[in-house]
């Protein structure tokens, strides 16, 4: 079927929609050797930068792999925790994560914030800057700077999420963009807030994992893995006529006129 959106679509979330089923195939059968454990193993040669633990991944590659797209892991947490009875304490530990990242003492934690700002009935942790700013609150030089960090981290969603029993790959996509650096320094922080106490278990670690943030890009941009190599893997997985392939390999000739200019 000739769709002539596929040629122009510039929208990397599509794609990521098209890469989640690319890494599932084959993944309950023959994990070692399909499309994932080939993303890992490319992954497994670039020269990484390895946070948390610090271990780079394994040869052999590990099994016990999950993946997760469009991640909003911070927002459903902040549910379940509601839900639980187990706000304040999450709360609590999740603004002194963000006041280590930001390098920031003089700020409240969200159990110490006037009841107008920490009702969550009234108030979302994405609003509490913008309300007490609204109100006319001081509360500490530095309480901008952490909770305009906090609204930033709710509303992150990064596009990929893989894991192995041990680490944590986060990955930013950028089609036809630039790769930006405060969005990449934000999912940094967001990966290592992910693999800390408040959040690991929820992810199903049982330690502390490594954990690295992976830009997948234009191959002339020197990503750590690049949609060109993508649609290599596509290409050896589906059938000419399969719509994830058609994809790959539309945003590949997509790309190409880019190098030209």
């Amino acid at each position: 079927m000739n769709v002539a959106y596929d040629a122009y679509n510039r929208e990397e979330r599509a794609l990521c929609a098209h890469l989640f089923r690319l890494l599932h195939e084959g993944l309950a059968t023959r994990p070692a050797e399909g499309p994932l454990a080939r993303v890992l193993g490319r992954l497994a040669e670039r020269d990484l930068q390895w946070r948390g633990a610090g271990l780079p991944l394994p040869r052999p590659l590990p099994i016990g792999r999950t993946i997760f797209t469009e991640v909003a892991l911070i927002r459903d947490a902040y549910q379940d925790r509601k839900r639980s009875g187990a706000l304040s304490a999450f709360m609590d530990e999740l603004v002194a994560i963000v006041k280590r990242q930001q390098r920031a003492e003089d700020c409240p934690l969200w159990s110490e914030l006037p009841r107008e700002l920490s009702d969550p009935a009234k108030v979302h942790p994405r609003q509490i800057l913008l309300r007490a700013q609204a109100d006319g609150f001081d509360l500490g030089r530095d309480f901008a700077r952490v909770y305009g960090a906090v609204q930033g981290l709710f509303n992150a969603k990064p596009d990929l999420v893989v894991t192995t029993p041990e680490h944590l790959l986060v990955f930013e996509a950028k089609l036809t963009q630039a790769f930006e650096r405060d969005q990449l320094e934000r999912t940094a922080h967001l990966a290592e807030l992910w693999s800390s106490p408040l959040l690991r278990g929820d992810l199903g670690f049982e330690r502390e994992p490594s954990w690295s943030v992976i830009q997948l890009g234009d191959a002339r941009a020197n990503p750590e893995l690049s949609w060109q190599e993508l649609a290599g893997f596509a290409v050896e997985t589906w059938p000419a006529n399969d719509r994830s392939r058609i994809a790959f390999e539309a945003a590949v000739r997509l790309l190409a006129p880019r190098s030209r200019r």
